[in-house]
């Protein structure tokens, strides 16, 4: 509700979906309090349940067809964590593009995931993936794999993250226009990773334009503090286009 207090000027209408049903009347209560109660549904329930089945535990389904803004903090990282399993996570991503392509919704997703340093091995897959493609392309992206391969997490997940999340895009006709992925330490020092998105859905094109591969290499990472958010110091070498 931290996230509505902030937009709530800008909203028309508010979904929020919580597991702890201790916090649901909390949630309740604050959308009363700052006067969009008439405006706001609480869910109660796990967000992947609600966009695969489209309903919560108590049977109620979502007000809206689609969205303009979708926010999804996930309890844990993006793949591994939290007790949902990897598959039940992106079939919620792939059901949450298949209905806004239903009805032709271009929209803005954050993503906010946490990660762990040792759960780098599907990182480092795609990563050796996309400089297998690249060098079938004629560009030298060696440099730049080895230095992905032997820096922190944080930058394997800021390739992984936007891979991933565009491929399941673009099978729903969604072109990712651009892209920020911001670094910060969340609640007990546990490493987060903030994403912000803008999809564009083709009316024209049936596979549109694809994230391009080195200029996902190639992407800042931005380190978050309290009032700022500044480009990490540490950045790959940039890859070698081909001539």
């Amino acid at each position: 509700m931290l996230d509505v207090i902030e937009w709530k000027d800008y909203l028309d209408y508010v979904i929020a979906v919580e597991n702890d049903p201790d916090a649901v009347g909390l949630m309740i209560m604050t959308a009363g309090r700052i006067g969009i109660g008439g405006i706001t549904q609480i869910l109660q329930g796990d967000v992947e349940s609600v966009l695969v089945d489209w309903q919560d535990e108590n049977g109620d389904s979502p007000a809206k067809k689609s969205f303009d803004v979708v926010n999804l903090d996930f309890l844990g990282g993006f793949i591994g964590f939290g007790g949902v399993s990897d598959d039940k996570r992106v079939n919620a991503f792939r059901e949450l593009f298949r209905r806004q392509a239903m009805m032709k919704n271009s929209f803005v997703l954050f993503l906010t995931v946490g990660f762990r340093e040792s759960k780098g091995q599907e990182y480092d897959y795609k990563l050796h993936h996309i400089h297998k493609e690249l060098r079938e392309y004629g560009i030298d992206a060696e440099e730049a794999l080895g230095w992905y391969l032997s820096h922190p997490t944080k930058h394997k997940v800021k390739v992984y993250v936007p891979f991933l999340v565009d491929e399941i895009a673009i099978a729903n006709r969604f072109h990712l226009k651009r892209h920020m992925c911001f670094y910060y330490k969340g609640s007990g020092k546990v490493p987060m990773m903030h994403f912000a998105f803008d999809f564009e859905y083709s009316s024209k094109y049936i596979s549109p334009q694809r994230l391009g591969l080195a200029s996902l290499l190639d992407c800042p990472l931005y380190t978050a503090y309290a009032d700022r958010a500044e480009p990490c110091a540490s950045r790959p070498p940039p890859v070698k286009k081909a001539p």
